[in-house]
């Protein structure tokens, strides 16, 4: 491990995201290596940001949407016998239970 892994990774030194920033910048005009690494990721996403957008075929589309629709059918099957509706939650068993200091709904 090296770089901004290693700071972070230190036993004790799990900076926090805010932290992170101002830490790594005081860092890095003492770190060759880290340097080097972040030369090469903004090589890195600098090549990938050139690169052209991907556009997935339509019959991606069409096959996943035809998958959604086979996996809600066979659930919708099986809700019955397993008790479910098709409301979210609506099973007493599904509901998280409510805070001791939440009162009931009338």
């Amino acid at each position: 491990m090296r770089g901004p892994a290693a700071l972070a990774a230190r036993p004790g030194r799990r900076l926090a995201a805010a932290r992170r920033g101002p830490v790594l910048a005081a860092h890095l005009p003492g770190c060759p290596a880290c340097q080097a690494e972040l030369a090469e990721l903004r090589t890195l996403f600098a090549d990938l940001d050139a690169l052209p957008a991907e556009v997935p075929p339509l019959a991606l589309r069409d096959n996943f949407l035809a998958a959604l629709a086979a996996e809600k059918a066979t659930l919708a099957a099986a809700a019955p016998a397993l008790g479910l509706t098709a409301q979210r939650g609506a099973s007493p068993w599904l509901r998280p239970p409510s805070p001791p200091w939440r009162k009931p709904a009338p």
